[in-house]
């Protein structure tokens, strides 16, 4: 028996019992964790999946692999355990207890912020939400320019994160990520400049402002990327939220082109 295009059958452990509250079952977002067992094996095959990297990981009956937390919900369950499964549902398969990322798939390790002093008083850096470090990545990864071991930072709206292989890590796709540091440099991604912001933050009376109050920043053009902007130059650019970065106390912005206003 084949599955339709595009779609799996997969396999959870006999003892997944669907979450229920006060005799309701949940088939909700809301705490992902509870959602899915979230490893499984593949039950049935796909008659045949229409993706470009399908080749580089393929799957198989009896394969274990990670899927995504919504899988197991009583909508897509087939019988006891088994449950209707897309193919991009599917980020990576587990051979020989090393993770094997599909597609645009990557697996990160959580960071820690920095201690940040406030008033005098040191506030402790918690878990980062804006940058993880490569665990293991696919090859669509790799061919885009991230290596294993590179620290990335990431939007907002990343990926869940992920119990695997004993480890807790954040599984988030090529998309996700706005630039790198490697070897304590960091490095533009893709098609991005980076710029070191240099706006003058002035003052509102006797206080010193401590945060830019416009959607225009000013910065100087430190790696230019694939585009032809000089390296040095100073620009005026769209101030993107998802792309600021504080690295060694000083701002820096992942920008495309289309993001500055103007050149001095």
């Amino acid at each position: 028996m084949l599955v339709s295009k595009n779609n799996f059958l997969v396999e959870v452990d006999s003892q997944f019992v669907q979450p229920a509250m006060k005799g309701f079952f949940i088939d909700t977002d809301f705490n992902p964790k509870l959602l899915s067992t979230k490893i499984g094996r593949i039950h049935t095959e796909s008659i045949g999946v229409t993706a470009p990297s399908i080749y580089d990981v393929p799957l198989h009956q009896g394969d274990v692999v990670v899927f995504g937390h919504l899988v197991c919900q009583k909508k897509n369950m087939v019988h006891d355990n088994v449950f209707r499964c897309a193919y991009h549902s599917i980020f990576a398969k587990i051979v020989n207890n090393e993770l094997k990322p599909l597609e645009e798939i990557m697996f990160c390790e959580p960071m820690r912020d920095e201690d940040q002093e406030f008033g005098g008083m040191i506030i402790p850096g918690g878990v980062s939400g804006t940058r993880a470090k490569v665990f293991e990545l696919s090859e669509a990864c790799k061919k885009a320019g991230i290596q294993k071991g590179d620290i990335v930072f990431f939007t907002k709206n990343a990926d869940y994160g992920i119990d695997v292989l004993g480890k807790e890590l954040y599984m988030m796709r090529i998309r996700n990520v706005i630039g790198i540091e490697r070897d304590g440099v960091l490095k533009t991604f893709r098609n991005k400049l980076l710029v070191k912001n240099v706006t003058q933050l002035g003052s509102i009376g006797s206080i010193d402002k401590i945060y830019h109050q416009t959607s225009l920043q000013t910065g100087e053009v430190v790696e230019s990327g694939k585009t032809g902007i000089v390296t040095g130059s100073v620009v005026t650019y769209l101030n993107g939220i998802a792309s600021i970065v504080r690295w060694n106390g000083v701002d820096y912005a992942f920008i495309d082109e289309t993001h500055i206003k103007y050149f001095k």
